[in-house]
């Protein structure tokens, strides 16, 4: 279901009984600007760490920091599908949910944050997020060795 940046298609939604779901990485625009480290929760996005539900989060000082992307020798990827049945269940706008994924050295999930998401796919959003969080990742390399990173994706839920 995750796949490479710009690629997308729908998920196999025949093996799940599952809605369709499609999954799009999404690639940083070029910018003259470096990229940068963030933390979850920064710039007043709506965080999901350990619960539930689509908040405004304040990053804790103490929090990690994650690489983006581009700042990495070797993105983070996810080691197995996620289990998209997992969202069977939850009804959608059908307008695209575009998340940031947090996820750490030892390659969890520890926050899925809102970048754009309607009011009225606040339980798509929580759905998705648990689905990530139970996702194990190879986490992203820097100079040999396993660091934090971000991933931005948008993720699109369409009724049958």
């Amino acid at each position: 279901m995750l796949l490479g940046v710009g690629q997308d298609r729908p998920a196999d939604s025949a093996a799940t009984g599952a809605a369709p779901i499609r999954v799009r990485l999404i690639a940083a625009a070029p910018s003259s600007a470096p990229p940068r480290a963030t933390r979850p929760g920064v710039n007043g996005n709506a965080a999901v760490t350990a619960g539930s539900s689509l908040q405004a989060a304040s990053a804790a000082p103490q929090s990690p920091l994650f690489f983006a992307p581009a700042m990495v020798d070797k993105i983070a990827l996810p080691i197995s599908e996620p289990d998209a049945g997992m969202l069977a269940h939850l009804r959608a706008s059908g307008l695209p949910l575009r998340l940031r994924i947090f996820i750490d050295a030892g390659g969890a999930v520890v926050a899925v944050e809102a970048l754009s998401v309607h009011p009225d796919d606040a339980q798509a959003f929580d759905g998705i997020a648990q689905m990530l969080r139970d996702t194990g990742f190879t986490p992203a390399m820097w100079r040999g060795r396993a660091v934090g990173s971000f991933r931005d994706v948008e993720f699109q839920l369409r009724e049958q």
